[in-house]
């Protein structure tokens, strides 16, 4: 299987906030959105994505 390597192609909020990817641990993870969701302007969806990522952790 070939790999293709593509831009990432962000939204105006991921520019804005400075998205990038980068492969931490689940618990990095995590404890990276609970100080988000503190910050002013935090994204409604970080909840969403510990509740999915707890549960992945408890698999």
């Amino acid at each position: 299987m070939v790999h293709q390597q593509l831009c990432q192609q962000l939204e105006g909020y991921e520019i804005t906030q400075e998205f990038s990817p980068e492969w931490v641990a689940i618990e990095e993870a995590i404890a990276r959105n609970e100080a988000a969701t503190k910050l002013d302007g935090a994204n409604g969806w970080i909840r969403r994505e510990n509740f999915v990522l707890n549960a992945l952790l408890e698999q």
